[in-house]
């Protein structure tokens, strides 16, 4: 009796195993992830701080009217602010935009497309999949 306790035991052990091991990890949304100038003024460099990145690109200039993409395939953020830093052409002053992208973190899964809208120096707005956050 006791070794048959003993291998219904080691059974179940070895099943809750196998089933803890085979849940597949749920999906999350991932960012492509641009900055688009609204403004008058001409950026000479553009990062984006979001979660554990600090990005840019080789090229970072942007012109008014324009848009560039500088992080591909980024994952959910683990804050709930996002920051853009520009330095302007004229001057060249340094400015930090804090975004919220807390709204982020519910998005299904699946491919998203996240623009940060300058529309100031010291003002932008988060757009996902063309709509405002």
């Amino acid at each position: 009796m006791r070794k048959l306790l003993t291998n219904i035991g080691l059974i179940l052990a070895v099943f809750f195993f196998a089933v803890s091991c085979s849940r597949a990890p749920k999906p999350q949304p991932s960012f492509d992830i641009s900055v688009r100038n609204d403004t008058a003024t001409v950026f000479d460099e553009v990062k984006i701080q979001f979660g554990s990145h600090l990005a840019w690109r080789d090229d970072p200039s942007i012109a008014p009217a324009q848009r560039q993409t500088i992080l591909w395939d980024a994952e959910p953020p683990s804050h709930d602010t996002a920051e853009v830093h520009i330095l302007e052409h004229k001057g060249g002053q340094l400015h930090v935009i804090k975004l919220s992208v807390e709204a982020l973190k519910t998005l299904p899964p699946g491919k998203h497309e996240l623009v940060f809208s300058v529309t100031a120096l010291d003002k932008a707005q988060v757009y996902v999949d063309g709509q405002p956050r």
